[in-house]
């Protein structure tokens, strides 16, 4: 059975978010073992009520410990190492299996990633059926934006691969403390890290007084709900003008793609989030961009 898993639940998006701009444990950190596969009869959603309701019950089902994944670092997807076997299902049939998902353990937990199965209008299992999930190119991909190659919810391939590592392969990384920082981009980069212009310090000789904001911390953002969270305090990206007047440019900047969030550590500077806007902004002479209070929302989809 090939499945393509491409749907993050509300209670991973938020321990993502929580451990980018919050401080918080690596995502994973709060269960000790590999990740177990389950099955469901209807879509689980992102809630993870939802999903304990649609799960498969009784005749043998049980969830099923996986043996970990093989991540890709290009792309941060990962496959299952190796074929999956559910218990056969016994005296009666399961039904038609239209999901799947990955758990943080044998029974009730949290539900992280789910999918539906392929093919779409599910598989029945009857009495004395053995479900299996493949393992391999061919069999269960997951990444945080399904098996797509440029992620759709903004992270860099590197961030995935870490990510995905720490939480498929049971192994642990540091909190990114409070260093990241914001940038500015003319030209977005890659999600592979690769190309883009940054917002120069420097432009006609002048100074420009763009500054990258450091944007870490618990007091920053709110408490993310259903894999959202908004900034708590101001954030600005030009400092204090030639005049000492006010925050703004000292000369005109051109258009500006997006911004990007980076982890950042002594010479240590890696992309981790991509976040182009939905119109370029025309930055000028004496211009500052500012996000007030609650008006930067990053939500994972």
């Amino acid at each position: 059975m090939s499945i393509l898993v491409n749907a993050t639940s509300n209670f991973h998006e938020n321990q993502l978010l929580n451990w980018l701009l919050r401080q918080g444990a690596a995502p994973g950190a709060d269960f000790n073992n590999y990740p177990y596969l389950s099955l469901y009869t209807s879509d689980p959603t992102d809630d993870n009520t939802v999903a304990l309701a649609n799960e498969v019950s009784g005749n043998g089902y049980t969830r099923m410990l996986t043996s970990g994944f093989d991540l890709n670092q290009s792309t941060g997807i990962g496959t299952l190492r190796s074929e999956t076997n559910f218990p056969t299902a016994t005296p009666a049939g399961w039904g038609t299996i239209t999901d799947v998902g990955l758990c943080t353990s044998l029974t009730t937990g949290s539900l992280i990633f789910h999918a539906r199965v392929n093919p779409n209008e599910g598989v029945y299992v009857s009495a004395g059926d053995t479900f299996s999930v493949l393992s391999g190119p061919n069999g269960t991909a997951v990444g945080l934006c399904g098996t797509q190659q440029v992620p759709i919810e903004g992270w860099s391939a590197l961030y995935m691969y870490q990510i995905m590592y720490n939480l498929l392969n049971n192994t642990n990384y540091t909190s990114n403390g409070l260093n990241v920082y914001a940038k500015l981009f003319t030209t977005m980069p890659g999600y592979n890290s690769v190309g883009g212009i940054e917002v120069p310090t420097i432009k006609y000789g002048v100074a420009t007084n763009y500054v990258a904001p450091q944007i870490a911390g618990t007091s920053k953002w709110t408490n993310p709900t259903s894999g959202s969270t908004s900034n708590t305090t101001v954030i600005d990206f030009f400092s204090l003008n030639s005049t000492s007047d006010f925050l703004g440019a000292n000369t005109d900047i051109g258009y500006v793609e997006g911004m990007c969030f980076y982890y950042i550590s002594g010479t240590f500077n890696q992309l981790a989030f991509l976040c182009p806007f939905d119109t370029p902004i025309l930055i000028k002479k004496y211009d500052n961009l500012r996000f007030p209070i609650g008006k930067l929302k990053i939500g994972l989809e």
